[in-house]
């Protein structure tokens, strides 16, 4: 009879088994090997997601505490059975065949991480309730037998069916193209706004926005806090995601050569991880935050890119100049140039707005993006280039306690369309991104600390959005294949319109 060892067992030998399928895939060279081995890994995974989805987490179904947990292992299954749909549908010529593997692979590891954590105390849990774990094992035994021996008579697996998600499921499945995340597996969950989608085809993480959790009743926002300008990552409670662990590339900027401003940390940094990502190699420029900058350097020296970090104040024209010669010198030419650098200050009257702290304002929000543009311009209508600029929700809706900042803002957006028009003729883009509320050092340097706990959750879906979802915006403006698109605005604000 099955014991409680037996059966725990069972489960942790199907994953020690398809752990070391995905190894042999690793050192294949031939392609007949790999559709062999793609093959018995699919199969193996979908046995032992049908044995458990039939079997031991009904058995848990109302027997344990924390029922999410099985919510999160259905989820994290569909994530694979879409992905298995897209291997079993192409061949190892396909151009993203290996990288496919490799994300399967990379969430298997982490479903068998949080699942083995997990299953002792299910099975605890369970027995404690009641439920004959002996009798539960042999019927896991069974139905993997039943299985396997159907898909040996059939000759091996057939294509899963392209599957429609939707509610719970469709906003936390993971799907092909988009890594585990860091942390528990509640951090393994995606909310796409309720829209229905056909999962097996989503090749992009750009489909998905991460959230930590989607019940109403769990939804966070941050702890009260503060900190000195311009802020540091480091010091944030909790630390923002730029898509560290969750962005992954497909080639869209190969051979690029960008210049991202207030490229150090928040939104600036999750587009310089996507756009290395994605191929570029990259200048940052920062004020004087070293040590977010070096970070930011190390995830694009890990892309495989290269990385060349700027200190110094934009606020001065003669450095904006020297920003562009140098990512020009560095780089032998510049295609995108990203203005996302910002300073806001939260004044509450007219008084309390400095000459100073205006002009502050000014000279970093928009006379850097005009200066930097003006020396951009001769370079990027070399190959026809692009120019993409970080506006703000506050350019359409102002704050009036940002009432310098958001005055900058709707300039951007201005400046945006207005030199769209006039470089079009040099086969230049110029687009422009407005964010909603984003959780970066920006908000805890700059607002006081009762307001910080707030913020975001005026926003449709309640929260602040990670700097790692606003990141896919950037690269869609800075493909070459969005030629077509000049003098856009893409809003990015967690459902408030933007018009």
């Amino acid at each position: 009879m099955a014991t409680k060892e037996n059966a725990v067992a069972l489960l942790k030998a199907d994953h020690r088994k398809v752990e070391e399928l995905f190894e042999s895939f690793e050192k294949a060279r031939s392609e007949d090997r790999k559709v062999s081995l793609v093959k018995e890994i699919c199969t193996e995974l979908m046995v032992h997601a049908t044995i458990e989805e039939e079997i031991f987490y009904p058995a848990c179904k109302g027997k344990i505490e924390d029922e999410e947990l099985l919510d999160e292992a259905y989820v994290e299954h569909d994530g694979a059975k879409v992905l298995i749909a897209e291997l079993l549908q192409g061949s190892p010529s396909d151009e993203f065949y290996d990288a496919k593997v490799k994300v399967l692979s990379e969430m298997i590891k982490h479903h068998v991480k949080e699942e083995e954590m997990r299953s002792e105390g299910l099975f605890a849990e369970a027995r404690d309730a009641g439920v004959d774990l002996d009798d539960l094992g042999d019927r896991l035994k069974a139905r993997k037998a039943q299985l396997l021996a159907k898909f040996k008579e059939a000759g091996g697996l057939p294509p899963p069916q392209t599957r429609s998600f939707t509610g719970h499921k469709l906003a936390r499945a993971w799907t092909a193209g988009v890594l585990p995340l860091r942390g528990a597996s509640t951090a393994g969950r995606f909310v796409v706004s309720g829209r229905q989608l056909q999962c097996a085809a989503c090749l992009h993480p750009e489909t998905f926005s991460r959230e930590q959790d989607m019940s109403p009743a769990k939804k966070q926002n941050q702890p009260p806090q503060q900190q000195p300008m311009p802020g540091k990552t480091e010091l944030m409670k909790p630390r923002p995601d730029h898509g560290e662990e969750s962005y992954v590339g497909s080639g869209r900027l190969e051979g690029c050569r960008a210049l991202i401003t207030g490229g150090d940390s928040g939104i600036g940094r999750a587009v310089a991880i996507a756009f290395a990502r994605e191929g570029a190699d990259i200048l940052i420029s920062y004020l004087s935050e070293e040590e977010d900058a070096r970070e930011t350097g190390r995830w694009i020296e890990q892309a495989g890119r290269k990385a060349v970090l700027v200190s110094g104040d934009i606020q001065e024209s003669s450095h904006c100049r020297a920003l562009v010669d140098r990512a020009v010198s560095e780089f032998g030419g510049l295609d995108i140039l990203v203005n996302n650098a910002a300073h806001q200050a939260t004044l509450k009257s007219l008084d309390e707005i400095t000459d100073e702290e205006w002009e502050m304002t000014f000279r970093t929000n928009i006379h850097a993006m005009f200066w930097l543009a003006r020396a951009a311009v001769p370079h990027l209508k070399k190959k026809g280039g692009c120019i993409i600029n970080t506006a703000s929700i506050n350019s359409d809706a102002p704050n009036p306690t940002l009432l310098p900042y958001a005055t900058t803002k709707g300039a951007i957006h201005n400046l945006t369309g207005g030199l769209a028009q006039m470089l079009a003729r040099d086969g230049i883009r110029v687009n422009a991104v407005a964010p909603g509320p984003v959780w970066t050092p920006l908000i805890p340097s700059t607002m006081p600390a009762e307001t910080v706990a707030t913020f975001g959750s005026n926003a449709p879906m309640k929260r602040a959005a990670q700097p790692a979802e606003l990141a896919t915006a950037y690269v869609m403006l800075a493909d070459p294949r969005s030629s077509y698109t000049s003098g856009a605005t893409i809003a990015v604000t967690g459902g408030r319109p933007f018009l």
